[in-house]
C-alpha cells in the first residue's frame, strides 16, 4: 500500500482559495466578446501560473486547471487564458521538474490507451491530435495530486461544483441573450438558452450537478460551506439544464443521480424527503413553462436521436464492409474514421462507435477497460459512488464523443472517478 507524505495530504490553503477566487471573478466579470489587450492577457496568465512556480501550490494544479480551463472554454466572453492544451501540459511538465517530485505511478490502463491512440494516429495520419495530448496530461495528474489523497478529491469535487454553479448562473442570467435556437411551441416563441453547442455545454454543467447531488445525499458528512455550494450548484444546474434543452445532458444527470439515489444507504425518511423535494421541483418546472422546449424536443424526436442512430449504423456498416484485418485490429485513424461511411467529415456522436472505428478492436477493448477499471478497484460505499459517476459518464458518451475528441473536462471527470475508487480501496485496507 502506498504511504502518503505530508505534502501529498495537505488541503488547499485558504489564501490560495481566496486568491484564485478573485481570478475567477475576473473571468466571470469580463463580459466583452472582443479580445482583451495583450497586456491584460499576459498579466492574467502571470497571475494564474505564477503561484504554481514559486510555492507548493503546484500540488493543486489539476483541479485549478480544470476550473479555469473550463470557464475559459465555455464562458461566453473572450477569455484571458489560453485555449490550447499544449500550454497547460508544458507548464505542468515544468512544474513537475521544478517541484523535484518523483513521478507518481500513473493509471497504467490510461497510459497504454494513450500510446495506442498516439501510435495509430501517427501511423495512419502522420498527426498527433488533442486526444493524445489530453491523455498525456491525465497521466501526469497523479504526480501533482495522488489519487488516494481524500483532500485532493475534495478539491476536485469543489472544482466541478463551482464550474456548474458559475456556468449555470450565467445561463440563467444571460443565456437567452445568446440563444442558439428559437422555435415556436404552441404558437409562442421559445428560446434555447446558450452561446455554444448546448449538448457539450450541458454535460459540463451536469457533471457538477451529479457531484453536488451525491454531496446532498451524504448531508451529514460535509461542512456547511460544502452543503451551501452543493445545494446552489444542484439547483442552478437543474434549471440551466432545462433551459439548455439537451436531452443527452439531462440523461447524464439523471443516470448518475438516480443510480446513486437507489444505491445510497441514506435513511428511508431522508430519501422520502429528497423524493418529495424533487417531485415538487419537477412540477414547478413543468408548470412554469421553462421546460417547454425540452419537452418539445423529446416529443418530436423520430426515434433516431436527431439522426444519431443513422450515423452510428452507417459508420459501423462501413467499418465492417470496408475495413481490412489491420483496420479491424487498430482502426482507421482519426482522419479516415471521421469520413468513413460519408463523403465528408461526419462526427460519430458516440464515443464507443468512434473508438471502435478509429482505433479498432484493440483500442475499443482498452477503452472499455479504462472505463471499468475504477469499478474494479472500488470497495465498500465507494463502489456505489463510482458506479453512479461511471453511469453518468457512459450515458453522456452514448450521445456525444468527448472522450474520443480528448476534451479535458470529461477526462478529468474520469480521473475524479478513479480517485474516488482508489481512495475507497485505501479506506477498506485501513479498516482491515
Amino acid at each position: 500500500m502506498v504511504t502518503l507524505n505530508k505534502v501529498d495530504s495537505i488541503a488547499m490553503p485558504k489564501g490560495i482559495i481566496l486568491y484564485y477566487l478573485v481570478l475567477v471573478l475576473g473571468i466571470v466579470a469580463w463580459r466583452s466578446q472582443e479580445a482583451p489587450s495583450l497586456f491584460l492577457r499576459l498579466a492574467y496568465n502571470v497571475a494564474f501560473f505564477g503561484p504554481f512556480l514559486i510555492s507548493k501550490s503546484w500540488r493543486f494544479y489539476p483541479p485549478l486547471v480544470l476550473l479555469f480551463f473550463t470557464l475559459t472554454t465555455y464562458g461566453f466572453a473572450y477569455s484571458f487564458l489560453s485555449y490550447s492544451y499544449p500550454i497547460y501540459l508544458l507548464v505542468g511538465i515544468i512544474l513537475l521538474y521544478r517541484g523535484k517530485s518523483k513521478l507518481y505511478p500513473p493509471n497504467k490502463s490510461v497510459l497504454v490507451f494513450m500510446f495506442h491512440v498516439f501510435l495509430v494516429d501517427l501511423f495512419m495520419d502522420l498527426s498527433v491530435y488533442d486526444t493524445s495530448i489530453c491523455l498525456l496530461f491525465l497521466v501526469l495528474f497523479p504526480s501533482f495530486l495522488p489519487p488516494i489523497d481524500s483532500k485532493g478529491i475534495k478539491n476536485f469535487s469543489f472544482s466541478f461544483m463551482l464550474i456548474t454553479l458559475i456556468l449555470a448562473s450565467l445561463v440563467l442570467y444571460v443565456g437567452t441573450e445568446y440563444s442558439t435556437l428559437t422555435t415556436a411551441v404552441e404558437g409562442r416563441r421559445v428560446d434555447r438558452a446558450g452561446w455554444m453547442d448546448p449538448n457539450y455545454f450541458g454535460e459540463v454543467v451536469a457533471m457538477g450537478a451529479v457531484v453536488a447531488f451525491i454531496v446532498v445525499m451524504n448531508w451529514g458528512k460535509h461542512n456547511m460551506i460544502t452543503k451551501v455550494i452543493a445545494v446552489a450548484a444542484l439547483l442552478a444546474g437543474i434549471f440551466s439544464l432545462v433551459q439548455l434543452a439537451s436531452r443527452g445532458a439531462v440523461l447524464f444527470f439523471i443516470s448518475g443521480s438516480f443510480c446513486y439515489f437507489m444505491l445510497s444507504k441514506a435513511k428511508v425518511i431522508y430519501k422520502i424527503l429528497v423524493s418529495l423535494a424533487v417531485a415538487g421541483l419537477v412540477v414547478y418546472i413543468l408548470q412554469s413553462g421553462i421546460a417547454d422546449f425540452l419537452m418539445y424536443r423529446i416529443e418530436t424526436d423520430t426515434g433516431t436521436g436527431t439522426g444519431r442512430t443513422e450515423i452510428w449504423q452507417k459508420k459501423i456498416n462501413a467499418f465492417f464492409n470496408e475495413g481490412s484485418i489491420i483496420n479491424f485490429l487498430i482502426g482507421f485513424g482519426t482522419k479516415a474514421g471521421n469520413r468513413l461511411g460519408f463523403d465528408y467529415v461526419r462526427f460519430f456522436h458516440n464515443d464507443f462507435v468512434a473508438v471502435l472505428v478509429n482505433y479498432g478492436f484493440i483500442g475499443f477493448g482498452m477503452f472499455l477497460y479504462v472505463l471499468l477499471k475504477p469499478f474494479k478497484l472500488a470497495r465498500g460505499e465507494g463502489r456505489k459512488e463510482v458506479l453512479a459517476l461511471t453511469m453518468a459518464l457512459v450515458a453522456g458518451s452514448m450521445t456525444l464523443e468527448p472522450l474520443r475528441l480528448g476534451y479535458l473536462q470529461w477526462w478529468c471527470f474520469y480521473y475524479y472517478i478513479y480517485c474516488v475508487a482508489l481512495n475507497s480501496k485505501k479506506i477498506a485496507n485501513q479498516n482491515g
